[in-house]
């Protein structure tokens, strides 16, 4: 059974998790005497363990595999092995013509043992050797037998290769886009959107190599409409759409997108402004990802009172010049609508220096975040304030809630209760303990009195409130299996329909979430939008933690008349 479900998971590109299974998979059938499983399972194994990127142990699992098949006579599995010692074995040195020739009598093996997915993919790998090498004719030739091979992102790849080869870049452009048309369609069949997430990964190579080609004509505009085509496809659209970066500038105002986009381990962004778009190459991704680690890591010792962090504010400016030190003298002082990429789904934005006092929004795409500006009508619908179980400050902090919009709804903290008033509520605060599950972001919770409600209760919501307080700890988190999907409990929100959620990135203590979320609802109740409201109060306040998600610069009916009208025009 584990290995049944591993092999389904490296289909559903998760090999950490398959590995684990087959970890123990392994040792378990060789101490029972299953020879023939066991050759299987040590296969799985050598697949996962390459796709984790720990080639010498993909080699050896490989290698026993080989042998146990070779011994049982299993000749149809046998080719399988090889491939993935030929793969470990370019991964862990310079390619060759040697290699190359071998990768190839492999491809032709496969073919004939009936793997042909397997043995187009080897060919493709074999190309890209071959262009590496100098050896052209080679690699012309297996780009041509897989262009004309059928339909399949592998062949679709192939095809804009040989485009670009050829000087052809519109074309290879639009390859690229009929392969990611393809990749969108299968990906709708599923309704999860944590298997749609993941099943999307089949394209993320074809996605790269449209990246590249943007890259290469250093032009924000076009890395800006490929980046967020990808997006778009992993979002579950189904379509690899742009925005209109017109409209997209005119929705802006004076505020500033920054988009960030990963390449082959390079960071990139692309910064939309009233008067251009450009593009700026930042550094590897690694020391990006690996700070914004420890900066997580001070803030939780910070507010769980275990000491104060040492380095914390030396962290957030390293972090800083890593991610905007080309960007500070096109953005000024604007507001910033922020697309993260990878690990930058969890950093809280606004502990960085340059943020203090600035309106920061996070969006998990140019084209959600103008999905969200567009979005201009009212329900009419109220505010509900729920209160969870083991909380000390949450009866006081829905009773706050209540005392700054008149009306205000209090919800018992039951799941079907909070799930109807979510319906027909305009804004919801809820004021639990939150949980984030980093391997199923899904499963992340709200704690109520009479169990969790999860992420994956939400996706029953027809009808979600426009704006979403979630005050509980870490309840902002995310996981992207790919950019466009950021899962958990404020991106499912995002994806049913809210227009914005305020939520923490990092544990915070009762006290200090019950006087931040103080501050924040009387600026609220007084007319400015969620994003200006944050800000002011992280910076009376002094609590860091907490995120404006989605489209923040629309004030909310909340009960009472606003007078901030400057502040109504706040783009972020």
């Amino acid at each position: 059974m584990r290995c049944d479900l591993a092999e389904a998971l490296i289909a559903a590109h998760l090999p950490g998790e398959a590995r684990a299974l087959l970890d123990l998979a392994v040792p378990e059938l060789t101490a029972a005497g299953a020879n023939v499983a066991l050759a299987e399972a040590r296969l799985l194994l050598a697949r996962a363990e390459l796709r984790t990127g720990d080639p010498h142990r993909a080699r050896q699992s490989a290698e026993r595999a080989a042998a146990d098949l070779a011994a049982q006579g299993r000749t149809v599995l046998a080719p399988l092995a090889a491939e993935i010692l030929l793969r470990a074995r370019l991964m862990l040195g310079p390619p060759t013509a040697e290699l190359l020739a071998e990768m190839l009598s492999c491809a032709g093996t496969l073919d004939a043992a009936g793997h042909p997915q397997a043995s187009r993919a080897l060919r493709f790998t074999g190309a890209e050797v071959a262009l590496r090498l100098g050896d052209r004719p080679t690699a012309d030739e297996q780009l041509a037998r897989l262009a004309s091979s059928g339909p399949g992102v592998v062949s679709r790849q192939a095809a804009a290769v040989r485009r670009a080869l050829a000087g052809d870049r519109r074309g290879a452009f639009a390859v690229v886009r009929a392969g990611l048309v393809e990749v969108g369609a299968e990906a709708m069949a599923f309704s999860d959107p944590m298997v749609r997430a993941h099943a999307v990964r089949a394209g993320e190579s074809l996605a790269g190599f449209g990246l590249a080609l943007a890259l290469r004509t250093g032009r924000g505009r076009t890395l800006l409409a490929w980046a967020e085509r990808w997006r778009a496809v992993v979002g579950g659209t189904g379509q690899p759409v742009a925005p209109d970066v017109e409209e997209l500038r005119a929705a802006l105002g004076e505020a500033a997108l920054v988009e960030f986009v990963r390449h082959a381990g390079e960071l990139v962004a692309v910064v939309v402004t009233p008067d251009r778009v450009m593009l700026r190459r930042l550094g590897p991704f690694a020391a990006v990802a690996e700070a914004t680690v420890r900066i997580r890591y001070g803030l939780r010792r910070t507010h769980l009172l275990d000491g104060e962090a040492p380095g914390l504010a030396g962290e957030a400016a390293l972090l800083e010049r890593l991610l905007f030190g080309p960007l500070r003298g096109r953005l000024g002082d604007r507001p910033l609508v922020i697309v993260p990429t990878g690990t930058l789904h969890t950093l809280p934005w606004p502990v960085l220096p340059m943020n203090a006092g600035r309106p920061v929004t996070v969006a998990s795409g140019a084209a959600a975040w103008l999905a969200g500006h567009r979005m201009r009508a009212v329900r009419g619908g109220g505010i509900v304030a729920v209160a969870g179980p083991g909380l000390r400050c949450a009866e006081a902090e829905a009773d706050m809630v209540g005392g700054c919009h008149p009306g205000t709804e209090r919800v018992t903290a039951l799941r079907a209760e909070v799930m109807a008033a979510l319906e027909r509520a305009e804004v919801a605060h809820l004021a639990a303990h939150g949980m984030f599950s980093s391997r199923s972001p899904l499963l992340s919770s709200i704690a109520l009195d009479d169990g969790p409600l999860m992420a994956y209760d939400l996706l029953r919501l027809r009808t979600p409130p426009r704006l979403v307080v979630l005050s509980a700890c870490e309840a902002g988190m995310a996981h992207a299996p790919a950019d466009g999907a950021p899962l958990g409990l404020a991106g499912t929100f995002l994806s049913l329909g809210s227009q914005c959620v305020v939520a923490s990135l990092v544990p915070v203590r009762d006290e200090e979430t019950l006087t931040l979320m103080t501050v924040f609802h009387e600026l609220l109740a007084a007319g400015h939008p969620p994003a200006q409201a944050l800000t002011a109060a992280g910076g009376k306040t002094g609590v860091a933690g907490f995120v404006c998600f989605g489209y923040g610069a629309q004030p909310v009916a909340t009960g009472r008349e606003g007078s901030a009208t400057q502040l109504d025009q706040d783009p972020t």
